[in-house]
């Protein structure tokens, strides 16, 4: 008898250890499903960016559409601003972020998320977009607006990534 009353305690040690382990095993993996939600929903976003990009490449010179808080664009609260540039190209904007430059400056990437630490992966090349000027950053509000527009050279074509005018 009274070796089942110093067990008992023991078992509701054990029971106490046993449901911390488990809520923080529960709460660890929780958090990671949620990041990796944000990174999946990061690079959705991307992808259909660069659907409209292909889409619009192949139309004529002049066609353009605006994207004011496009459903398939959205991105998380986590990020402040897209940035796009001309890759390899002199600066001639304002970079919210100055750290940025010297990455800017020696990459083939032309679309950074700001804040570079919101995800593991912020940058991303979106082939025959360019912005309007170098670099293009725009607030984002949990998703992008913004104007595509084919444009045409002697040389190449392109699509232009523009910011919506707030009039």
């Amino acid at each position: 008898m009274k070796g089942q009353l110093f067990s008992l305690p023991f078992i509701y040690l054990f029971g106490i250890i046993a449901a911390a382990l488990i809520l923080a095993f529960g709460f660890s993996a929780i958090q990671k499903l949620t990041k990796t939600v944000d990174e999946a929903a990061l690079a959705k976003a991307v992808e259909s960016l660069r659907e409209k990009v292909d889409f619009y490449y192949t139309l004529e010179p002049g066609s353009k559409k605006q994207f004011k808080f496009d459903s398939s664009i959205r991105v998380s609260n986590k990020v402040n601003y897209a940035c796009f540039v001309k890759s390899k190209s002199p600066i001639t904007g304002q970079l919210p972020d100055q750290s940025l430059k010297p990455l800017i400056q020696n990459s083939n990437y032309n679309l950074y998320f700001l804040p570079l630490t919101s995800f593991k992966a912020t940058r991303f090349l979106v082939k025959n977009l360019e912005p309007s000027i170098n670099p293009l950053c725009i607030a984002t509000k949990g998703s992008l607006s913004f104007t595509l527009e084919t444009k045409a050279t002697e040389d190449k074509v392109y699509v232009e990534i523009t910011p919506i005018q707030n009039n």
